[in-house]
């Protein structure tokens, strides 16, 4: 059965309208004792890391992960953040209990957050990051 084209109605996409707002995620709970296995799993350039603590412990007597953030913006976004998680568990403090809100800006300029266990590197082993 044929149909005139008049008789069919167009979509107008302007009549529709997508709801376009991005619901925050629920944290996602990572022990320390993972992060080992994350870093080995991928490629966290973790030298660059190592320098980067290095040249801020000549600055500063003592930071956190969210200072050497502050300092110096992540490079690999979250593997960043993971790489000196696994750096902080073999030459830092890590403070039971506690955590730490950290910050940094994603590839796409958007500022990514997330809560990690307190963590402090000291200047004092600061020739183990070498």
């Amino acid at each position: 059965r044929l149909r005139s084209l008049s008789q069919w109605r167009l979509h107008d996409p302007r009549l529709t309208q997508v709801d376009g707002r991005v619901q925050a995620a629920d944290a996602a709970d990572i022990s320390l004792d993972s992060v080992g296995d994350l870093v080995a799993q991928s490629e966290i350039d973790v030298r660059s890391l190592r320098r980067d603590l290095h040249e801020l412990l000549g600055q500063r007597p003592r930071l956190t992960i969210g200072d050497a953030l502050q300092q110096r913006p992540a490079a690999q976004g979250l593997g960043s953040v993971i790489g000196y998680l696994s750096l902080g568990t073999r030459h830092g403090v890590v403070i039971d209990g506690q955590m730490e809100t950290v910050q940094w800006e994603g590839g796409d300029g958007a500022l990514r957050r997330a809560r990690i266990p307190l963590v402090w590197f000291t200047r004092e082993k600061r020739n183990e990051l070498d």
